[in-house]
């Protein structure tokens, strides 16, 4: 596994690494092409099909319904303390203050 932060692979589906900071990414084959699933649509596809998230799939499918698995998703992306991969020794990093945005 490769960091999107070394690895620029993703520019290819026509991402960013802004948009890759923002929030999570699923990017799978759908026939002959790539389709690309954000946010919360992300995390619904990922449980989907990963059986241990299985159980959660009523709960996230009740979020969505209510429109509140967005707004959730975002206010946690939004305030989640980002751990920079660069300047890391021995696998150990020390959080500086990376809260989003990182502008």
């Amino acid at each position: 596994m490769t960091s999107y932060r070394k690895d620029s692979g993703f520019e290819g589906f026509g991402l960013t690494s802004q948009a890759l900071d923002r929030e999570i990414h699923v990017v799978w084959q759908a026939g002959e092409k790539h389709e690309v699933a954000r946010g919360f649509d992300a995390l619904v596809l990922l449980a989907k099909f990963l059986p241990p998230l299985w159980p959660f799939l009523p709960a996230l499918a009740l979020l969505k319904l209510t429109g509140l698995g967005p707004k959730v998703y975002r206010w946690l992306a939004e305030n989640r303390t980002l751990i920079p991969d660069i300047g890391c020794k021995g696998g150990a990093c020390t959080p500086k203050d990376t809260r989003f945005p990182l502008e």
